[in-house]
């Protein structure tokens, strides 16, 4: 019994040993193939984010051409239909998506308002006049002009300078004398709406290379040229070109308090999976954006492979049954061993032989009686056998 008994030890232990290396197989699997899920989503993350940060450089890239040009031929030769025709070269909707128009927004002395607004009649512009966001009694900001005037009117005339966060770009973009991004605003073209957005500020001096005096600097800065742009517009091509990425974008006024600017992402995914998330910065000039991506299906992106749970469930039952198979055979051996142990020390001779004659069992009591070992008759046949002479009785 006790052999019987230990039979189960061997089959536990197999199980055990199966189950184990079936479970650690599957879960390195696993392991592997989320690492490897992981760098892969890493890797579209920084592509994505490098994507739009050269969106971002050629809008710089093309206020900055602008500004140049306007340096160059001198804010006078800046006439209505140039500045139109200009623009219409652009192509704003085909190669600066999000970007509601191009506009040159001119500082306007506060003494010099008037010599202004005279100077805008004689270039055709009878109905100009100056908008203003909040009373200002400092100079002006003005929105000179920006296409396509048609669809920006409500921001022609507009001062920049009467409200806070415009005027505190347009001077940063000044003190930086290159590109200031504003804060979110809400678009004055949209705000019936209500859409946000932000304002991307060149700024425009008399000289090629302004001085780095600021005092000095302010007599020789015309203007800046502008992209208004609506945020949702921006970024509409550039996530339809990744659909399984969901994306929320700071503006990181504070590192301790970064601002909400835009958000896409599935609300219950923000609260059922709130790690799963990886971040990503991108420079505006003056300012940062934290891009915080989200996968579309974040539960499917973390969980678990059910070809991996297969198969540790397979090797599991695989070693279930090797036990039970294993257990079976030892027992069947042990009874074996049991029964020939009991043949071959029994007292009394014991012969058996197969429908053919041949002996198959030939015990000890049956050596001794006839005088020939074991082995020299197994599978041999009765009437073969040569039995001593003196046992022939």
């Amino acid at each position: 019994m006790k052999q019987f008994s230990g039979n189960w030890v061997y089959a536990v232990v197999v199980c055990v040993l199966g189950a184990g290396l079936s479970t650690a197989i599957g879960i390195t699997l696993q392991n592997n193939a989320l690492e490897n899920q992981r760098i892969a989503f890493e890797h579209l993350l920084d592509r994505r984010t490098d994507e739009l940060q050269r969106t971002v450089n050629e809008y710089k890239l093309s206020l900055l051409n602008t500004a140049t040009f306007i340096t160059a031929f001198g804010q006078e030769e800046l006439t209505p239909s140039r500045f139109s025709d200009y623009v219409t070269g652009l192509k704003l909707k085909q190669n600066f998506p999000g970007a509601l128009g191009l506009g040159f927004a001119r500082k306007v002395p506060l003494k010099e308002e008037p010599a202004f607004l005279r100077e805008m009649q004689a270039k055709g512009l009878q109905d100009f006049q100056i908008r203003f966001i909040s009373p200002s009694s400092q100079d002006r900001f003005v929105m000179q002009y920006i296409e396509p005037a048609k669809e920006n009117y409500s921001a022609q005339g507009l001062d920049l300078g009467s409200e806070n966060i415009r005027r505190e770009n347009c001077l940063s973009a000044f003190s930086r004398a290159g590109l200031a991004v504003s804060k979110p605003i809400t678009m004055i073209q949209n705000a019936d709406v209500g859409r946000m957005g932000f304002t991307m500020l060149m700024p425009v001096f008399n000289k090629p290379i302004p001085s780095s005096d600021l005092g000095v600097r302010y007599k020789e800065l015309l203007g800046w040229v502008s992209f208004p742009i609506s945020i949702d517009r921006f970024l509409k091509p550039w996530m339809a070109q990744e659909p399984d990425l969901q994306v929320r974008i700071f503006v990181l006024e504070e590192a301790d308090k970064p601002m909400l600017f835009f958000d896409n992402v599935e609300p219950k995914n923000v609260s059922l999976f709130p790690h799963t998330a990886a971040t990503r910065d991108v420079q505006l000039g003056n300012r940062s954006w934290r891009l915080e991506y989200w996968p579309v299906n974040p539960a499917k992106s973390s969980g678990h492979n059910p070809v991996y749970l297969a198969w540790i469930l397979l090797g599991i039952s695989l070693s279930v049954f090797a036990a039970f198979k294993l257990k079976k055979a030892m027992d069947t051996h042990d009874t074996l061993t049991l029964h020939q142990h009991m043949v071959n020390n029994s007292s009394e001779a014991l012969i058996a032989e197969d429908s053919l004659g041949r002996i198959l069992v030939w015990n000890r009591a049956a050596e001794e009686l006839f005088g020939l070992d074991r082995a020299s008759v197994l599978y041999d046949q009765e009437q073969n056998l040569t039995v001593p002479e003196e046992l022939q009785s």
